[in-house]
Order: C-alpha cells, then structure tokens, then sequence
C-alpha cells in the first residue's frame, strides 16, 4: 500500500510565464495478493492511516476489527476547506433571502 502526492500547477491570469499551485493530487494503491492494483483518489492523511491499520490487520488475519473511534476536531480539521465554503455559502443565502423579504 502506497500513497504517493503530486501538485498541480497551471498558469492562472494574465501571466503567461508564472504558474501557481492549484491543488496537491493524493493517490493510493493497492497491491493484493494476485497481483491485482486498486487505485484510490483523495484519500487523507488522517483516513489513509486509519485505512493502513485495517488494511494490515485483515492481511495478517488478525481476529474481529473494532470500528474507529471518530473524533470530531480531526474531522474538521481534515475537511475544512468544504466547511468553510458551505459556512461561506449560508451566509450568503440567508444574507440575500433576509434582503429579499426585507424589501418595502
């Protein structure tokens, strides 16, 4: 099992000669015992760990795999990005609908 990351780049604006970084591109394989590859896109850092642990506990045969104890902060942290712009978007909504309703 493998993760590997790459950023993408790509030229942003009027500036022909200066690209920016865009996003980082996370992608896992998975080798089974056939020979056979699974590709995964977008796993976490924080889910790719927990994935690991598994991953390794089911190859090994070892017994009943207990689920994962979620904790709340990681999981913000892990997806704050979206967070912010479903807060952002909300705001926005409940913003333009105050506006439109408020109106004489």
């Amino acid at each position: 099992m493998v993760q590997t990351e790459k950023e993408v780049s790509a030229v942003v604006g009027s500036s022909l000669w200066k690209s920016s970084h865009i996003y980082t591109d996370i992608t896992t394989l998975i080798t089974l015992s056939d020979s056979r590859t699974i590709k995964l896109n977008s796993i976490g850092h924080l889910d790719f760990e927990e994935f690991h642990q598994t991953f390794n506990k089911l190859k090994r045969g070892e017994g009943k795999i207990k689920d994962q104890k979620r904790h709340f902060l990681l999981y913000l942290l892990d997806n704050l990005n979206g967070i912010a712009w479903i807060i952002l978007t909300l705001i926005m909504t409940t913003g333009l609908a105050y506006g439109i309703f408020m109106q004489n």
